[in-house]
């Protein structure tokens, strides 16, 4: 099994990037992060703008192919570790009703994903709300090492809180995601 390069995950260098479609991307960070941090090459994808809405669905036609297996942890996430990667389906105002696969993430530990879409820089955030809401499955790579310790215990802090209180949470961060998304 593959042990991190460097010691430690490492990922402040792929942070605060101009998005570029096809060259600095969604795709090429999670391509980035895996052969900075493993030395695990991913396949490059030629991809067109607005791929998704033509039809393609690359992320569920190819993650097999690279060595990614889809992990039973939804919906709750409470199992997701270092370097699982969410895929995502985030609607498109043009075709609304061709909402497919079009994004991923990257998860980096303590509730937090990094990624990078049209318009943003990339970023480190939590993984909450719209992303984590219109994930459609999570995916692993064959020779990524579980990366927490054994005693590692993970907490969600929604578990604690009372069910109408989350529900009241939960819309009103999606309610801010969706605003976000929109700007």
């Amino acid at each position: 099994m593959k042990q991190l390069i460097h010691g430690e995950l490492k990922y402040d260098h792929l942070i605060g990037l101009e998005f570029d479609h096809g060259t600095r991307d969604c795709y090429e960070m999670l391509r980035s992060i895996f052969k900075y941090n493993l030395d695990i090459d991913l396949s490059p994808y030629a991809r067109p703008d607005d791929w998704w809405i033509q039809g393609m669905n690359l992320y569920q036609e190819n993650f097999h192919k690279e060595g990614f297996s889809v992990v039973d942890i939804l919906p709750d996430m409470s199992n997701l570790r270092i370097l699982d990667v969410p895929l995502i389906g985030l609607p498109d105002a043009r075709s609304p009703a061709k909402t497919v696969t079009n994004h991923c993430a990257i998860y980096v530990g303590n509730g937090k994903i990094i990624h990078h879409r049209p318009g943003k820089l990339s970023q480190e955030i939590r993984y909450a709300g719209l992303y984590k809401n219109c994930t459609t499955c999570v995916v692993r790579h064959k020779d990524v090492p579980d990366l927490l310790p054994k005693d590692f215990k993970t907490l969600d802090v929604l578990d604690y809180i009372l069910p109408h209180k989350r529900e009241l949470i939960m819309r009103a961060l999606n309610d801010r995601n969706s605003t976000e998304a929109k700007d």
